[in-house]
Order: structure tokens, then sequence, then C-alpha cells
């Protein structure tokens, strides 16, 4: 019925929910949404707090750890309800995606600074600690932060895959018709999932520079589809490939057709 109400545009008779609903009512898509925009704000501000602070407290870190905890848990939420989209591939998952890389986006942020490994001592006769050393907790968070963001890259990956294939079958109809139906299906595709995905191509513009061997190469050029295709559709695509340039510091990510 919410769903009936926000198409035919009569918020008056729409019903209203807090902010702080819990993520496990159900809602609209656009709720969802709205949600996902709120954990990217906190995201944001734990990292300019972070920023800000000489040396992360305890504090600071139980807190990033809780907030990503959130995090993962409304997007398991999300999970379920993508994985039941009957309209697989067409506005329905689309809709029902969006929410999930803005959560993606989230994790990157928030955890993003904690996965480098400096100011390490390691356990060794010789190695004196240094004010600058990371904690446990820290050093927790740090393993944690990798594992987490390990696993989101994955799934932007494996998202980023099925929309193109779905785009790509479409483009195989040829004609006004094929293209047609790529602008209709990329159209309920919001540009907002493209942070994301640009958070995920300079990781792999980064290995691909330290060495990544040619599974890494792959999955360069699986990203550098999607924008392709969804440039189509949103010129925002092209922009965040044309940033590609500025992490082809050695020349060698094959960038000159761009």
């Amino acid at each position: 019925m919410l769903k009936l109400i926000q198409a035919n545009g009569d918020a008056l008779h729409g019903t209203a929910y807090a902010v702080s609903t819990s993520y496990e009512v159900s809602q609209g898509h656009f709720a969802r949404l709205c949600q996902s925009a709120i954990l990217v704000g906190r995201a944001v501000a734990a990292r300019r707090q972070m920023m800000l602070t000489s040396q992360v407290g305890a504090d600071h870190v139980a807190g990033t750890a809780a907030l990503a905890d959130e995090i993962l848990r409304f997007d398991d939420i999300l999970a379920a309800t993508t994985d039941g989209a009957s309209d697989c591939g067409g506005k329905n998952s689309y809709h029902t995606l969006t929410p999930r890389f803005l959560n993606w986006s989230a994790l990157f942020v928030l955890l993003d600074p904690y996965c480098c490994p400096v100011n390490v001592i390691p356990d060794e006769p010789g190695h004196l600690p240094v004010p600058e050393a990371k904690t446990a907790e820290e050093i927790a968070l740090q393993k944690r932060s990798t594992d987490i963001v390990v696993a989101i890259v994955a799934k932007v990956h494996e998202a980023v895959r099925g929309i193109s294939e779905v785009a790509a079958s479409s483009s195989d109809h040829g004609g006004e018709t094929g293209q047609g139906a790529i602008q209709q299906r990329l159209g309920a595709l919001c540009p907002l999932v493209l942070d994301a995905v640009y958070c995920v191509m300079g990781l792999y513009c980064w290995l691909c520079q330290e060495g990544g061997d040619q599974s890494v190469k792959d999955r360069l050029a699986d990203i550098d589809r999607f924008f392709s295709y969804v440039g189509e559709r949103w010129g925002l695509a092209t922009e965040y490939l044309r940033l590609k340039r500025y992490h082809d510091d050695a020349g060698q990510l094959g960038l000159d057709g761009i």
C-alpha cells in the first residue's frame, strides 16, 4: 500500500516513520535510501573526527567498530530484500541495490584509514614501543577493517558484473530497441551507486601498480566496462572513469583509449 501511495505522489496518506525506526521494519525503496544516506553521514563524521585526532583513543575505536557492525547488520537486511527481488536486473532489483551501494560507500569511508599497517611495532626483541604505535585495540580494528573491505570489494564487483551483463544482453538486440532497453534499465539505477564502484576501481588500480596478477586486471576491466555502460545513461559514470588517469602514475593501466 505504501509503495502505491508513493507511486501516485499522495504523500498525505502515507505512513510517517521516525528516523530512528528499526532497520527490521519494512520500508519503501526511498526510505531505505534515506536510512543508508544517514549511515554515510555518520561514517563521514567519524572519519573527520579521526582525522582531527592526533592519537585514536579506545572510545573512538569502539565507536567505529560499533558503527561498522550497524552498517553490516543493515546490509544483511537489505541483502535479503535484494535476493528476493523477482524482477532480476530490472527496476525493482536496482532500487533495492542502491541503498546497499551506499552502505558499502559508508564502510569504505569509515574503515579505509584503519586498513593501513603503518605504526605497527613487531613483537620482537630490539623493537621499542613508541607513542605513535598502534594499541592492541587498533590492531584488532585494522585486521577486522581489512577483512570487511575485502568482502565489500567482492560484493561491489559481483553487483557490477551483474549489472553489466544485463546491459550487454540488452545491447545485443541492437538498434533503437536495444539501446532503449539499456536506457530504461539504467535509468532505474541511481547515480549514488557510483561512489562505491569508484572506491573499488581505485583499489584495483593500486593493486595493479603493486604487481597485481591477471585476475586483478580482469576485475579492473569489469569496472571499466560497468562505467562505460552506465555512462550511456549517467554522464557521471564517464567522469569517474576519467579519474582513473590519476591512479595511473606509472602509465601501466592502459588508459590511452580513454
